[in-house]
Order: structure tokens, then C-alpha cells, then sequence
């Protein structure tokens, strides 16, 4: 296990709860869950404490490995857009991406001729949600690989122009890194602070409400579940988690994470291809 400089002190007995991010954290390259990591988890909870799933996951995208894990109570979804109570998927808070960020997304994707995608809600107050994109693509198919959701496609445009537009969860640009970075360039530059941007993959660009991050929402989730700040391990590795390590009392990030993150990291623990979050919690918990 590699060491960062550690920034604070982890004091193990007062743990009481883990946040974890799924993808390229917790997931192994090919986004599975390992044995290891389902049994360690399920030791880790049988001593009576906590884990938080803090993901860019949809409900339904994250399912199958929550419940594989067995893990219950209020999770972050969709980069902190939603938090909802598991198993019974009631939903605690959303904070849904405004209509008119929404359509200038749209019109650059066109204009760039590039992949965006958004999560649509018919009903505000459901679970359920459509993913939809304009045009299949190669994209496409690779967001589709990773999750196991099914796209529709349809003008995105002319849905978010109509009468009565359905609300946005969340939208998801897919391209090149420099071309990421242009198109963030652009939103903050027309919608300052209303708009929160974040990467979750070296491809991917999410646009959510100003108030949806990981760490906005971890923040309520820990409301919900009675625990405090410094009862908290954050595990993540990319820029999503950011806000998540600093709302968490310790902070770890996988050795395969960007420089950056592991700088931000107080540890940096074996990558998700080594079961690094497995480790450390075998290596401090039992």
C-alpha cells in the first residue's frame, strides 16, 4: 500500500460509515465487483457500520452491485443529483439541472457534432428515469458498455423546446479531453455559478445543478444516517470525488487515480485492479 503525505489523522474507532465511488474505485476495470470486495464489504457492515455508494451512477445503472454488496440506507447517485433511500427507492433529495442549461448543452453537441446525453424525469417525484441521445454513435455504445443501460434516441432538442419539457437529471458530454475542456470553458463562461461541471472519466463531462456534487449530497446523507464529518472514509478517484473528500474526515485515493486526486488523497491505497478499498479495510478493520 502506497503512501501519500498524510494531510489528517485517520483514527479508525471513530469510523462509523465509508463513502465509496463505484467506477475505477470500488469496480474492477471492467466494472465488476470482486468476491473479495463483496465479502470484506458484508464483514465491514456485519460490525454495524456503514456504507454510503457515491456515484455518477443511475439508480438503476449502480443497482445490481448495492445489491450485491447488501448495502442499505441513503445513497449519492448521479454525481449528487439524487439521494435516495435503498432498498425501497424513496427518494430523500434531487436537485435537477436547469431547462436552459439544459438546451445550450444541446445545441453545442450539434454544433461540435460531438456525444451528449441526458437522464430525463416524466415525473418528479419517480425513480425512474430515460436516457436519451440524439444519434447512436461510438459513444454511445461505450457509455452503454460501462453502465448497461439502453439508450433512446430522439431530438433532444426539440423534446427540451417543448410545451411542457420533461426535467433534466443530469447531462453527460463524451470526447476528447481537450475538447471537454473547451466545452467547460464555454457553460462557465454563459452560466458562471450556476452550473456545476465535473469530469468522471478522462472522457466524460457531467453538467448538474450547482448544487448536485458528491459532496453537497454526501453532506445530506450523513444527516440521514446520524454520523458526522469525522466518522467518514471517502474513497474516490477522479474529479467528482473532490468534493466528496472534502466534506469526508479522511480521504483515500486508488494508486490508479490522476496525479491530482492523489495530491488531494490524505492516503493513496492499492488500485480497484488490486481491490484496493478491500485491502484497506481488511488491513484497519479486521
Amino acid at each position: 500500500m502506497a503512501l501519500a503525505a498524510l494531510k489528517r489523522k485517520l483514527d479508525i474507532q471513530q469510523i462509523k460509515a465509508i463513502a465509496v465511488d463505484m467506477d475505477g474505485t470500488v469496480l474492477l476495470p471492467g466494472a465488476e465487483l470482486s468476491d473479495r470486495t463483496i465479502a470484506v464489504f458484508k464483514r465491514f457492515m456485519e460490525r454495524g457500520l456503514g456504507v454510503i455508494i457515491a456515484t455518477g451512477r443511475s439508480v438503476q445503472s449502480a443497482e445490481p452491485f448495492r445489491a450485491a454488496l447488501g448495502a442499505e440506507g441513503a445513497m449519492v447517485y448521479f454525481n449528487g443529483a439524487e439521494l435516495v433511500a435503498m432498498p425501497e427507492q424513496k427518494i430523500l433529495h434531487r436537485a435537477f439541472l436547469p431547462h436552459d442549461i439544459a438546451v445550450e448543452c444541446a445545441l453545442i453537441a450539434r454544433r461540435r457534432e460531438i456525444h451528449f446525453h441526458v437522464f430525463f424525469s416524466d415525473n418528479e417525484d419517480s425513480i425512474l428515469e430515460s436516457l436519451v441521445a440524439e444519434n447512436p454513435s461510438a459513444a454511445a455504445t461505450v457509455y452503454k458498455n460501462r453502465t448497461g443501460l439502453d439508450f433512446q434516441f430522439e431530438n433532444i432538442y426539440e423534446r427540451l423546446c417543448a410545451p411542457q419539457p420533461p426535467v433534466c437529471i443530469k447531462g453527460l458530454f463524451i470526447d476528447e479531453p481537450a475538447g471537454l475542456e473547451e466545452i467547460r470553458a464555454e457553460l462557465k463562461s454563459k452560466f458562471g455559478g450556476r452550473v456545476n461541471i465535473v469530469k468522471s472519466a478522462d472522457t466524460f463531462l457531467e453538467i448538474l445543478n450547482v448544487d448536485a456534487s458528491k459532496g453537497n449530497t454526501l453532506v445530506l446523507a450523513m444527516k440521514e444516517r446520524g454520523v458526522h464529518a469525522n466518522e467518514i472514509i471517502a474513497f474516490g478517484d477522479e474529479e467528482n470525488d473532490l468534493s466528496m473528500f472534502a466534506v469526508a474526515g479522511f480521504a483515500c485515493a486508488p494508486s490508479s487515480a490522476p496525479e491530482y486526486i492523489k495530491a488531494a488523497a490524505d492516503l493513496v491505497i492499492a488500485s480497484n485492479a488490486e481491490n484496493g478499498v478491500a485491502e484497506f479495510l481488511e488491513h484497519n478493520f479486521f
